[in-house]
C-alpha cells in the first residue's frame, strides 16, 4: 500500500523550506484511581520523579475492537505536592504469577516455565535504540518527528494533500447507503486545498486520545458494498502521546492534516492539542522519565492507553503501588495540558520493560481474545499493529505494515531454497531463546516454543477473529523470517 508523505519525500520538503526562508482492555486487575483536580496539576515542563492502512490480511471482523476496560473503584492518593505513606497507598488487586500476564493465565505461564533462560537480556536499552536508528535509516516508512521543522514546503503540502484518490464507486457508508457525487466532491473539498502558502507553518501536536487517522477528512467510513467490514481510507490508528506534526486544517476546521512516526493523514481535530512552546512538546514527545503501558488497553477515565503507550512520569508511591502520571489533554483552545493522574503500578512501568523472552510472551498473551480490526479502526487491533505493540512495550520502534517490517524489524533468516521442513527447522532452533516474527504475504505472526515441544504462533488473525494461539501451519507460504534480535 502506497501512502503519501514518504520519509524522503518531508526531509526533502524540510530542506526546500530552509533553503527558501519536522482485549478488550485486558487490564487483569487494572483501574485507575481518581485524579488529581487540575488545580493541582504541573505543567509537562515541570515533571520530576521521586525515584528512578497496515498490510494484515483484509478481512475483519463484523465488530472491531473491544470493550473498554472496567474502571476499579480505588481510594485517591495524596496530592502530588505529599509523598504517600505506606498506609496512605492502595494496593491494586494484583495477579497471581510474577509475570503480570493476568489471573489464570495458565497456557502462557507455562509457555515462560518451559523456556531455557526466560529472563535473559536479549537487547539491552542502547541495543535496542540502534536498531531503531537502523530501521529508521532503511525504511521510508518511518519518519522521525523529533526533528520538528518550523515551516514545511508549500508545493510538497499539496501535493501530499492532493495524492489520495478516491477509491472506485460506488462508495458506502457504514450504513450500507451509497454516496452521491455531490457528498464526494465535499469530502475532497474538504482538503482545504487552496491557499497553501509557499512557506506553510507547522504546529506541535500530542495526541490526546486514540484517533483514526484517514486519508480524508472525515468521519465516515467508505466500503465497497453494503455489509462489507473494510474502511477503505482507514489508514492507521495513532496512540494517546503520540507527536505529530500539525500542517494543514481542514476547511471545516474539524480535523487536521498530521505527519506522524508512521504515516500523514486526517485525524479529527478533537483528539490533538496543539502545544505553544517546543518545550512542552517534548515534555510528552521525548519525556526524560516516563512509564509505559503494559496493558493491552488501559482506561483512565474514558482515554484509552494502549500497550506502549509512554507517558511523563512525575513520581512513584512510597511503597511503590502507584504511579503518578501526566496525561496529555485538550485546554482552552485545543492548547496542550498536563492532567495528573495516578494509576496502579501493575498497569505501568518506569521506562520500557526489560527485554527478556518472559516478558515477551506475557506482552504477546495480554491481547489474548482482542478482536481484529483493519488498521487498527474502532479500537481494535490488526496483525501489524498487534507485533508492533507489543514490542513498543521494549523501547523499539517498528514500521506500522507488514510490507515494511518483514524487511527491516530483526535479522533475516535466509529461505533461498530451503524445504518447508528446514524453515520450520530454521525457526524452531531460533525461537528457542529470541522472539521470531513470522511474515506471509500481507499478514504477521509471533513464533512460540510450545512447552510439550511444539510449533505454535500467537497472532491477530483476521476477519472475525481474535488474537489467539495455534500451531504453526502454511509453511510453504512464509516469505519472511526475521528474529528479533535487533
Amino acid at each position: 500500500m502506497k501512502h503519501p508523505g514518504t520519509r524522503k519525500e518531508i526531509y526533502a520538503a524540510i530542506s526546500l523550506t530552509v533553503l527558501a526562508l519536522l482485549f478488550a482492555a485486558l487490564s487483569w486487575g487494572c483501574g485507575v484511581f481518581p485524579s488529581v483536580p487540575a488545580s493541582e496539576t504541573p505543567s509537562p515542563g515541570s515533571l520530576s520523579s521521586s525515584t528512578e492502512g497496515p498490510e494484515a490480511t483484509l478481512d475483519v471482523p463484523e465488530t472491531a475492537g473491544t470493550e473498554p476496560a472496567a474502571t476499579a473503584t480505588l481510594e485517591p492518593l495524596l496530592t502530588p505536592e505529599t509523598t504517600p505513606s505506606p498506609e496512605a497507598a492502595v494496593t491494586p488487586v494484583w495477579p497471581e504469577n510474577e509475570y503480570n500476564i493476568g489471573t489464570g493465565n495458565e497456557r502462557a505461564a507455562a509457555v515462560i516455565g518451559a523456556l531455557a533462560a526466560p529472563e535473559a537480556e536479549i537487547l539491552t536499552a542502547p541495543q535496542i535504540e540502534d536498531a531503531n536508528r537502523r530501521m529508521a535509516a532503511e525504511s521510508d516508512a518511518i519518519t522521525d518527528v523529533l526533528i520538528f521543522p518550523d515551516t514545511f514546503a508549500g508545493e510538497t503540502l499539496a501535493e501530499m494533500l492532493a495524492a489520495a484518490k478516491l477509491p472506485s464507486k460506488p462508495l458506502y457508508d457504514a450504513g450500507g447507503r451509497e454516496y452521491t457525487d455531490e457528498e464526494l466532491e465535499a469530502i475532497l473539498a474538504n482538503r482545504n486545498l487552496e491557499g497553501i502558502p509557499a512557506s506553510q507553518p507547522v504546529k506541535p501536536g500530542i495526541v490526546v486520545n486514540r484517533t483514526d487517522l484517514k486519508r480524508f477528512p472525515t468521519d465516515g467510513e467508505f466500503h465497497s458494498g453494503p455489509g462489507t467490514h473494510v474502511d477503505l481510507i482507514q489508514d492507521t490508528e495513532l496512540y494517546l502521546g503520540m507527536p505529530v506534526w500539525i500542517m494543514r486544517e481542514s476547511s471545516d476546521g474539524a480535523f487536521l492534516f498530521v505527519q506522524s512516526y508512521w504515516y500523514s493523514g486526517w485525524v479529527k481535530a478533537e483528539d490533538v492539542a496543539v502545544s505553544e512552546s517546543r518545550e512542552a512538546w517534548l515534555a510528552f514527545a521525548d519525556p526524560a522519565e516516563f512509564a509505559v503501558v503494559t496493558e493491552a488497553r488501559l482506561d483512565i477515565d474514558g482515554v484509552q492507553a494502549d500497550m506502549g503507550v509512554k507517558l511523563p512520569l512525575a513520581g512513584i508511591s512510597a511503597d511503590g503501588t502507584a504511579y503518578e502520571i501526566d496525561v496529555p489533554a485538550r485546554g482552552e483552545n485545543g492548547a496542550l495540558e498536563a492532567v495528573r493522574k495516578t494509576l496502579p503500578a501493575n498497569c505501568v512501568h518506569k521506562g520500557y520493560l526489560a527485554y527478556t523472552y518472559a516478558n515477551f510472551v506475557a506482552q504477546a498473551f495480554k491481547y489474548l481474545g482482542t478482536d481484529y480490526a483493519w488498521g487498527g479502526i474502532k479500537g481494535g487491533v490488526d496483525c501489524s499493529s498487534y507485533v508492533a505493540s507489543v514490542m513498543r512495550s521494549f523501547g523499539f520502534l517498528l514500521p506500522r505494515d507488514t510490507k515494511d517490517q518483514q524487511n527491516t524489524v530483526g535479522t533475516g533468516i535466509d529461505l533461498t531454497g530451503r524445504t518447508e521442513a528446514e524453515i520450520a527447522e530454521s525457526i524452531r532452533s531460533q525461537g528457542q531463546s529470541v522472539p521470531v516474527a513470522i511474515y506471509n504475504k500481507g499478514h504477521v505472526k509471533f513464533y512460540l516454543p510450545g512447552p510439550d515441544g511444539s510449533d505454535r504462533v500467537i497472532q491477530a488473525p483476521g476477519s472475525g477473529k481474535q488474537v489467539s494461539e495455534s500451531a504453526l501451519d502454511n509453511i510453504g507460504a512464509i516469505v519472511s523470517v526475521r528474529v528479533l534480535n535487533g
